[in-house]
């Protein structure tokens, strides 16, 4: 499929993709709005870096350490599991749904709570941040306390070893050895002792400022508040989700069902189907009065005047595909209901407009219908003719009906017959249709559809050519099967009529209706209702 493809199918199909798409829209919108009501409530936690509690500038390291600080707080959440906490002391029928995320290019995160009411999202959220503060106070205290123990440790054992040294000292200054060599050393290293507890407290309490700056790290800057509406029923995101969906969904449905079709949509399809040419594609049309016999003017007619020029330019040319001087057609269809013997009528009908003496033989004995539809009777017909053992010509022992068409007479089926198939695969029948072509320039076969009775199979040795009739809600499987019984018993047949082609891949042609003549008095009548009131004649008879 081409570009241009594509849109043919958005265009016939645009009424099931603007159902579909409306469906969908709503759906997505009751889907959304009837969800159990779910509120969201937020908490603004603030991370300040250590550096800012010492006065020191914030540099890039303190940012990094930042960032797993929040990670660190989040994954406390999850870890400690906290949900369930709050859900045992908040007397909570189920744990709530908690989430913590960094404001992007902050210092601030937002610690979240839903649950089934406004109350309980904002007690819930102002709780967890309470909890998770308290928390970090406490991992904080605690690595102060522990901290504490091993710098008391560490001073204790100092102040031990100055106190051995000092009494090693003192022993050395009563027997007369305080400026001996070792007595120096020992000053000196009671000295570095002092010196080194000094340096150790000093950075000690530089560890108890970061420690306490590490407890107090994490605030509450704003605390949640009961949530106005539902977090889980935004109507605008409902129908912009809505919308986003119908546009895939409905044109993904209208190419699913395009592709399942089994319907006909070129002419293109139905000759690479058939492996003959399509000679006409009839629009669908049906006059004021219902009668099956188009209007002139209308695109029906203009369709069958078409396909009128193609036959008379066609029978005529020796290379084409149409028998050199066919006049005796056939028409048939795959199934009932195509059509069939309404384009027999106004193919009839068109090619007796041209001058042309035509002849409509109603062969299907079973369900005639050419009589009613130009009015005519059915008392006796063709299958009075073939059970009929005179020697005198079929037109005189049946005369054809005259029509109110000039040059167009009918045939009819005339009374029913026990078999059918046998009557019509006769030798009767062929010499019939071979006077019958003597006497018209055209003869035209009604018969029944090839897939319901083999009637038409026995008719097809006796004619020049074959006509398949077919609709574009014809199932591709039946036509293939009708084409196939034709060619198994040798039918000429010389192409397909599309009837009911309203498809712009079936039917491509465009109105072009004359202008509406000018009133006037004494304005002579048109051509067409001029032909229309002359009496029929055929030069044959």
């Amino acid at each position: 499929m081409d570009f241009h493809a594509y849109l043919n199918v958005l265009d016939r199909r645009k009424v099931q993709i603007a159902v579909v798409s409306v469906c969908t829209l709503l759906a997505t919108i009751v889907i959304v709005m009837a969800q159990p009501a779910k509120w969201s409530a937020q908490t603004v936690a603030r991370v300040e870096p250590t550096a800012s509690f010492e006065g020191a500038p914030v540099g890039f390291d303190d940012m990094q350490y930042l960032d797993r600080q929040m990670n660190t707080y989040a994954q406390l959440v999850d870890n400690l599991h906290m949900p369930e906490n709050l859900a045992r002391n908040l007397s909570l029928t189920a744990p709530p749904d908690v989430s913590v995320r960094q404001v992007a290019n902050s210092n601030l995160m937002l610690i979240e709570a839903t649950a089934g009411d406004p109350v309980t999202a904002a007690k819930v959220a102002n709780t967890l941040t309470k909890d998770l503060v308290a928390r970090v106070r406490g991992f904080a205290e605690q690595d102060a306390r522990a901290a504490d123990q091993a710098y008391q440790a560490r001073v204790l054992q100092r102040e031990t070893d100055i106190a051995r040294d000092n009494e090693e000292l003192s022993s050395l200054s009563s027997s007369g050895g305080r400026n001996s060599v070792h007595g120096q050393a020992l000053r000196q290293e009671i000295a570095a002792k002092r010196s080194s507890m000094a340096a150790d407290a000093a950075s000690f309490e530089r560890y108890r400022s970061v420690e306490a700056a590490k407890a107090n790290a994490l605030s509450v800057a704003t605390p949640a508040t009961q949530p106005s509406k539902p977090a889980n029923r935004n109507l605008r995101m409902a129908l912009l989700v809505g919308l986003a969906l119908a546009l895939i969904v409905g044109p993904g449905v209208a190419f699913a069902s395009e592709g399942l079709s089994r319907r006909f949509r070129t002419g293109e399809e139905i000759e690479d189907l058939t492996q003959v040419p399509v000679l006409a594609a009839i629009p669908t049309a049906t006059r004021a009065d219902g009668t099956p016999l188009f209007n002139s003017g209308s695109q029906a007619e203009e369709a069958f005047r078409r396909m009128r020029t193609t036959l008379l330019l066609q029978s005529g040319d020796e290379h084409a595909r149409l028998p050199h001087n066919a006049r005796v057609f056939l028409l048939t269809s795959a199934a009932p209901g195509e059509g069939k013997s309404t384009v027999v009528a106004n193919l009839g009908r068109s090619l007796a407009k041209s001058s042309r003496s035509v002849l409509l033989v109603d062969a299907d004995l079973r369900r005639p219908s050419l009589h009613e539809i130009f009015g005519l009777s059915n008392q006796i017909g063709v299958s009075d003719l073939l059970r009929s053992d005179s020697d005198e010509p079929p037109v005189m022992q049946v005369p054809p009906l005259v029509t109110k068409v000039s040059g167009l007479f009918v045939l009819p089926a005339g009374e029913a017959v026990e078999d059918p198939p046998t009557e019509l695969g006769s030798l009767r029948m062929r010499r019939l249709l071979q006077e019958l072509r003597s006497h018209f320039d055209y003869v035209l076969v009604d018969s029944p559809a090839i897939l319901a009775v083999p009637d038409a199979l026995m008719i097809t040795t006796n004619v020049d050519a074959v006509l398949v009739v077919t609709a574009s809600r014809t199932p591709r499987e039946a036509l293939l099967s009708a084409q196939r019984e034709l060619t198994r018993v040798g039918a000429p047949v010389v192409g397909v009529v599309i009837n009911g082609a309203d498809d712009p891949g079936l039917y491509p042609y465009t109105n072009y209706a004359p202008r509406p003549a000018e009133s006037a008095k004494g304005e002579r009548p048109t051509a067409s209702s001029s032909a229309e009131s002359q009496p029929p004649v055929n030069r044959h008879m």
